[in-house]
């Protein structure tokens, strides 16, 4: 006879139901931690002294209708820290985690996500530019200058004095190296008709150096338009510092990005520099207050959160975050032990997704807000 049914015969106990049971996870106590990230995810209400948020919300949805008891912990605004409690539940100090986790190949390793409760993307806000006077933008322009007309000085030096030395170039005013140093000089500021005019075209030494001349005129002459151009657009609205078609990118810049999330990360690898600030932080106003700071990177939720509570600060978007960062997913997170919880957790947000539950309180808390048509999956 198998042991279950020598229960069921000695003790008259239905070892399959129990078997069910602990399989659904019925009498275990999950222990949960809920990052209070801030408004409209999950945050604490002062006026109401409740939890809220679209997260929050979710959570009491999914743990009501999978009957799991709970004990959660909460971590207030100053302490959310994405990157330490991935770590704490891959541990085991928690078993599930709750909160607008990104998903990303690294922490993929460490613990399991959820299917994804709603799309989100990203955003990279930098000043506007601001009015230049005549006056300023002259002293940029000779700043800009500098390196061109040290170089020009040089290859004057250089050049005159090996036209000189080959004897080929003004032999017809003797052979002075006034004539060669004045004529390389005035080629290179702008007119190669005296290369063309003076060179002995049966010296091969002669026509080289001309040809020598006559490119760096050309180059000077382009480099110059493009550097004084580009410094006048970066006083003006249309510029974009970190448009990967013009620029870099964020290579080398000063990005702000919230303490522990996978934003510091994704800066790195695109070789910018991560300034980190604390959550409860407002990131628009760091941005506008400390010049050193070159962009604001965050969800596009945070920000236009921030950018409404201070309508009077001028701030552009950038489309860098749209073409590398595009749209990601957001989910709760569980511990890799616990593959049945996993999997009902799964189950039961695909079905709030099909009766749109998910999409209504993400529309709700969402606001009219651009990022709204992420809410449907």
């Amino acid at each position: 006879m198998s042991k279950h049914k020598l229960k069921q015969f000695l003790f008259g106990i239905n070892s399959n139901k129990n078997d069910k049971n602990r399989e659904r996870g019925e009498g275990k106590e999950y222990s949960v931690v809920v990052l209070l990230s801030g408004y409209p995810y999950a945050f604490y209400d002062k006026t109401q002294e409740t939890y809220e948020g679209f997260a929050v919300d979710i959570m009491r949805k999914l743990f009501k209708d999978l009957k799991l008891k709970t004990k959660i912990t909460w971590v207030s605004k100053e302490d959310a820290n994405f990157n330490q409690t991935i770590k704490d539940v891959a541990a085991g100090k928690y078993d599930i985690g709750i909160g607008n986790f990104g998903t990303t190949t690294e922490r993929i390793k460490l613990i399991n996500f959820t299917h994804p409760l709603y799309l989100t993307d990203s955003s990279l806000v930098y000043r506007k530019g601001s009015e230049i006077s005549y006056f300023t933008l002259f002293q940029n322009i000779l700043k800009i200058w500098v390196k061109p007309f040290s170089l020009i000085f040089f290859a004057t030096i250089i050049l005159g004095f090996l036209s000189y030395h080959i004897k080929g170039r003004y032999s017809s005013r003797k052979n002075v190296f006034r004539w060669h140093f004045w004529g390389t000089i005035a080629a290179l500021l702008g007119e190669p008709g005296t290369v063309v005019d003076q060179s002995d075209v049966s010296n091969k030494f002669s026509i080289f150096i001309g040809l020598i001349v006559l490119a760096l005129t050309f180059y000077m002459g382009t480099y110059l338009t493009a550097v004084t151009t580009k410094a006048a657009l970066k006083h003006t609205d249309k510029y974009d510092p970190f448009d990967p078609s013009t620029t870099q990118g964020i290579k080398n810049k000063r990005i702000l990005v919230n303490k522990g999330t996978y934003y510091s990360t994704e800066v790195k690898k695109r070789k910018g520099i991560p300034i980190l600030k604390n959550r409860n932080e407002d990131g628009v106003e760091l941005l506008i207050k400390n010049k050193n700071i070159d962009g604001y990177w965050n969800d596009t939720g945070y920000i236009i959160k921030e950018i409404e509570d201070r309508p009077d600060y001028q701030i552009n978007y950038s489309v860098w975050s749209n073409i590398e960062s595009g749209i990601g997913t957001t989910s709760f997170i569980v511990n890799k032990k616990h593959t049945n919880l996993l999997r009902r957790m799964n189950k039961n947000i695909l079905l709030l997704h099909k009766k749109r539950y998910i999409e209504g309180q993400c529309s709700n808390w969402m606001d009219a807000r651009p990022n709204k048509n992420l809410c449907r999956l």
